[in-house]
């Protein structure tokens, strides 16, 4: 089974859900279909990448575009709300 690898802008919107919402991390996981604690590794990245200046995840992971649309639809809903 190949180990999925995701690209940088999806991790970045993954990241923003966290932070701009009163939502629970678990629930946005479960919803990107990603594990939790991927998700708070994400963030944790985001925020060192932050502090020392530079951008975060400069990895080779890749996404497809439904994968990223898929994320844009998450997002909107989240931002409406319940």
């Amino acid at each position: 089974m190949e180990r999925k690898q995701f690209d940088a802008e999806f991790k970045a919107q993954a990241v923003r859900m966290c932070e701009q919402h009163e939502v629970p991390i678990a629930q946005i996981a479960r919803e990107l279909g990603i594990n939790v604690k991927m998700l708070y590794r994400w963030r944790d990245e985001a925020q060192k990448a932050q502090q020392a200046g530079h951008a975060a995840f400069p990895g080779q992971g890749h996404s497809s575009d439904d994968e990223v649309k898929r994320l844009r639809r998450e997002l909107a809903r989240v931002e409406m709300g319940p």
